[in-house]
């Protein structure tokens, strides 16, 4: 983690997601030239929260580890709360 970017390592899959954290915003009109599997992420402080707002997913993306199928309109927001210096919980 930096000041400008949040690394998610995905160590079962071996990949990465970047979350941006540098300022920018996912608009509501957003629409890539190449969409990804993790989608574009954008997220910012509130308090204690990350809030990550995500945009441009990919067909073959899931919604979830049982293979819900998503759409690539679909838009999702996450809400990390830091708990103590070294750990960050996700609340569903």
């Amino acid at each position: 983690m930096t000041s400008d970017l949040f690394v998610q390592v995905f160590s079962w899959t071996r990949v990465f997601r970047e979350i941006w954290t540098d300022g920018r915003r996912i608009s509501p009109d957003f629409n890539p030239d190449l969409r990804r599997w993790y989608g574009y992420s954008a997220g910012r402080w509130e308090g204690n929260t990350l809030v990550v707002e995500s945009a441009g997913f990919d067909s073959r993306a899931w919604l979830d580890q049982f293979g819900y199928p998503l759409s690539e309109q679909m838009r999702l927001e996450e809400r990390y709360t830091r708990v103590s210096r070294d750990k960050i919980e996700l609340r569903e």
